[in-house]
């Protein structure tokens, strides 16, 4: 999430930061970063099941402007890159 953009969310809702953050936390236990990074990565997930897009096409697609971010992000959530999780997928296919 770029600068702002929690600030942004919490403005559009109409609360204050702080209570966004307090109500993410009670709702979902996380922040709300950590909440839409979560929502990023998980639909990445499902989009390296498609082996037609780039994986620098499903970064701008789930909101990274920056690659190096979305590998860093996909890597900390998932555990491996999303090369790593693409391969792993078309392995598995019958």
């Amino acid at each position: 999430l770029g600068a702002g953009q929690v600030e942004q969310l919490a403005a559009a809702l109409n609360m204050t930061t702080r209570t966004l953050n307090r109500k993410m936390k009670l709702l979902v236990q996380e922040s709300p970063k950590d909440f839409i990074t979560r929502v990023r990565i998980e639909t990445a997930s499902v989009l390296l099941e498609s082996p037609g897009k780039t994986i620098s096409q499903i970064a701008s697609a789930c909101g990274y402007g920056d690659e190096t971010a979305f590998r860093r992000a996909f890597s900390t959530i998932m555990g491996m890159s999303p090369g790593s999780f693409r391969k792993r997928l078309l392995i598995k296919r019958p």
